[in-house]
């Protein structure tokens, strides 16, 4: 994935195609001057990318989190809510 759209997607901008436009939904704050600039100087390789690499939100959301857990100071010592027995 391209690191500004990962970085972004994880704070929380939403992006869309349609054809060859790209429309962002972004929480206040997220999006600067300089991020914005950097959006608008690389529309066309973020409009291919997502192309290329439909994904459905869920998919989208998934790859975020398992993004964020390889990159970060992940703790594999926390247990899940729920196991595989609670939901049998």
């Amino acid at each position: 994935m391209i690191p500004l759209i990962d970085r972004l997607q994880i704070q929380g901008v939403r992006f869309e195609i349609d054809g060859n436009y790209l429309r962002f939904y972004a929480p206040k704050g997220v999006i600067n001057e300089e991020i914005f600039r950097q959006i608008v100087e690389r529309k066309q390789e973020i409009v291919k990318w997502f192309q290329c690499n439909k994904q459905t939100p869920l998919e989208q959301a998934m790859q975020i989190v398992w993004d964020y857990a390889v990159t970060s100071s992940f703790d594999p010592s926390i247990k899940p809510l729920f196991s595989n027995e609670d939901i049998q």
